[in-house]
């Protein structure tokens, strides 16, 4: 198990707990790797290579209906982006399904429809976590 595994299955539970109407979407397969290096924004002369992307793939269709449900992957959608503009916050740019931040935890997420992709920076979110158990430890 890696160090991001608890992350991940994080995100991929509260993805696929969204329900609308009582209709939800399953990830059929998540793609998990580094991005290739780039030139950090305020210094030309730094690269960074700590960013990694996340691909939620989901299954066809909206589960828990047997016939074309009554809402669409749009409305779907919508709630998803909600959920993690709220998770990652501070938005520097916002369009349609697609989200970048100004903050050290997410460079951007975006909502295809078949898949939603989160690029971001794992190491803020491991500190978090281990915050959270020292605070619950009371250290």
């Amino acid at each position: 198990m890696s160090k991001f595994d608890q992350i991940i299955n994080s995100w991929k539970e509260e993805i696929e707990s969204i329900s609308i109407n009582g209709f939800n979407r399953k990830i059929e397969s998540v793609d998990f790797f580094p991005m290739k290096s780039k030139h950090h924004p305020d210094n030309p002369f730094f690269w960074t290579s700590d960013a990694w992307k996340v691909n939620f793939n989901f299954m066809d269709g909206i589960r828990g209906y047997d016939t074309k449900p009554p809402i669409s992957h749009d409305d779907w959608g919508i709630e998803l982006n909600r959920l993690f503009k709220n998770k990652f916050g501070d938005i520097s740019f916002d369009v349609g399904n697609g989200t970048e931040f100004n903050n050290s935890k997410c460079e951007y997420m975006t909502y295809q429809g078949h898949r939603f992709i989160i690029q971001f920076y794992p190491d803020a979110f491991i500190e978090e976590i281990r915050n959270e158990k020292l605070e619950k430890l009371g250290i």
